[in-house]
């Protein structure tokens, strides 16, 4: 729990979540976590890959050098990835198409639930579930923020940002 983000209606500066519907919010609070974890991801795996690299050995640097060199190495890749996105994404329409079913999740979905849960980890009693999403979200923020703040850094230095948090790990530690 976040005393920060802890008021009445929530942290909401901009005032959007003010007059909405709860459909409207359940749909802010669906993308805010899948965002959040995103941005979870995206910071275990800057710090993971300048670290520890087995599939391209020789992508080295910051988080931003090693996707250049991957690319310079297989020209394809940023293609890959750009389709993995638009693949993901089209998956997700269906769940925000603003044309069928406005701006809301349906009344049955439940915010932040993809039915992926293969570690069976999800709380199954509601309030669990609640406060482990209040979690998320929190956490989630502090991980987008800081996502972007190591790439600033990473930019500014040209150091990764990993080698100043743990100097005494190698770097491309060897696979086992």
């Amino acid at each position: 729990d976040n005393v920060i983000f802890r008021q009445e209606h929530g942290f909401d500066p901009m005032g959007l979540a003010k007059g909405q519907p709860p459909a409207v919010l359940a749909k802010y609070r669906d993308a805010e976590l899948l965002h959040g974890r995103m941005g979870m991801l995206a910071v275990a795996g800057i710090l993971l890959a300048e670290k520890f690299h087995p599939v391209f050995p020789s992508a080295s640097g910051t988080a931003l050098q090693q996707w250049d060199e991957v690319n310079r190495l297989v020209p394809a890749f940023k293609w890959f990835a750009l389709g993995h996105v638009i693949v993901n994404e089209a998956f997700r329409t269906p769940k925000f198409d603003i044309t069928h079913r406005a701006d809301r999740l349906w009344e049955d979905e439940e915010p932040g639930n993809y039915g992926w849960d293969p570690l069976r980890i999800t709380p199954k009693d509601p309030e669990q579930l609640l406060a482990r999403n209040n979690q998320e979200v929190n956490n989630g923020r502090l991980a987008m923020v800081a996502a972007l703040g190591m790439l600033a850094e990473e930019a500014k230095t040209g150091q990764p940002i990993a080698d100043k948090l743990f100097p005494n790990i190698p770097t491309n530690i060897p696979s086992l």
